[in-house]
């Protein structure tokens, strides 16, 4: 593993210095062996040194599990409501940081995992959003047999 990381990690550097300025945008890649050798062994540094962070690294372990359970309404909420929010905290605040997209992101993502906490806590929002079952108490079926029968 630690010799596939640093192959793919030189090959990457390799890459670097061989390949001239690439733009995706305007699709300039300069020579093409050289972007496909740098793409690919780029992605791989970056999956071997997650791969690794998460086997040794316990609170990354457990903040990448909590996201990737809660990775939908991340997906659903980040840009309806996480960035709308960030945009009207940025006219009421006129702080410049925030329209950096890195910072915008991290308060748009905590917005959405906020709102998951909120809707696990309340049975309707759930089952409307989650998909879970509403559970109904025996207390509850029983009162309301007493209400009926009276």
């Amino acid at each position: 593993m630690i010799s596939a990381t640093f192959l793919s990690l030189v090959l990457f550097v390799i890459s670097l210095i061989y390949n001239t300025h690439i733009d995706m945008n305007n699709i300039i890649y300069g020579n093409i062996f050289w972007f496909y050798v740098g793409g690919i062994s780029g992605a791989l540094v970056v999956l071997f040194a997650c791969k690794y962070m998460l086997s040794k690294i316990k609170p990354i372990r457990l903040a990448f599990s909590y996201m990737g359970m809660q990775s939908i309404l991340i997906l659903g909420f980040h840009g309806s409501i996480g960035l709308n929010a960030v945009s009207v905290l940025n006219e009421k605040l006129n702080i410049g940081f925030w329209g950096n997209p890195l910072i915008s992101s991290i308060i748009a993502i905590s917005i959405s995992l906020c709102l998951g906490l909120v809707i696990n806590k309340i049975s309707l929002f759930s089952f409307l959003f989650k998909g879970t079952t509403i559970s109904i108490k025996q207390s509850d079926i029983d009162s309301e047999k007493s209400v009926v029968s009276n």
